[in-house]
């Protein structure tokens, strides 16, 4: 027997399947925002690790090439010379750093604390306060071997016993200084050449 609804019944019933229609489609068009939203949201996240990923590559290398640059000046010029040294010697000239040599570390000093690596971040550290450390130990130097170069003049225009003693004197702070610079030079080479060991074999430039 066929049934069929007429008046309010079929009205009702054509009502409710309209509304049981809306519902799903709203259903279904919400659920597709969410997605859509969701994956363009991990997009951006994506996007915004792949910069900051190229953004320490690129600074992790320009500490790189900074410290390889000052490394090899340094062991051409004074550093040579310091290893030279004879123990129970001094260190004959005269150096110290009127310039600011980490352009790289200081200007990007912020970008230190976002190197996920913790050994990185701290041979990074560590590199670049041994470096501070000589050049503040050559400063240190300096001022010894010119309160040294005095005694010796004053020596030499009035030699007495007391001129003389504070030639010794001096002279022995001298090595034992240049003994103590030799150890710092030692320690500096050694963080050097691991963080630059460090960088090359982790980072793809």
């Amino acid at each position: 027997m066929d049934v069929s609804l007429t008046g309010s019944a079929g009205i009702l019933l054509t009502a409710v399947s309209s509304l049981v229609g809306a519902v799903i489609g709203g259903y279904m068009t919400r659920n597709a925002t969410i997605n859509a939203t969701n994956i363009a949201n991990e997009h951006q996240r994506q996007l915004a690790k792949d910069a900051e990923d190229a953004l320490l590559t690129g600074f992790i290398w320009s500490i790189h090439d900074e410290i390889e640059s000052l490394f090899r000046r340094y062991n051409e010029t004074v550093g040579v010379i310091l290893r030279n040294t004879p123990d129970g010697e001094v260190l004959s000239i005269k150096y110290r750093a009127e310039h600011d040599y980490f352009s790289v570390y200081h200007s990007n000093s912020a970008l230190i604390g976002k190197v996920r690596s913790h050994e990185l971040r701290s041979d990074i550290i560590f590199a670049y306060t041994m470096a501070k450390s000589i050049l503040d130990s050559y400063s240190i130097h300096w001022e010894l071997m010119t309160t040294y170069e005095d005694a010796c003049r004053s020596n030499a225009i009035e030699p007495s016993p007391i001129n003389e003693h504070y030639v010794k004197t001096y002279y022995n702070q001298l090595v034992l200084y240049t003994k103590e610079l030799k150890k710092i030079d030692s320690l500096l080479c050694v963080s050097l050449e691991r963080l630059l060991k460090r960088i090359t074999e982790d980072y793809v430039r």
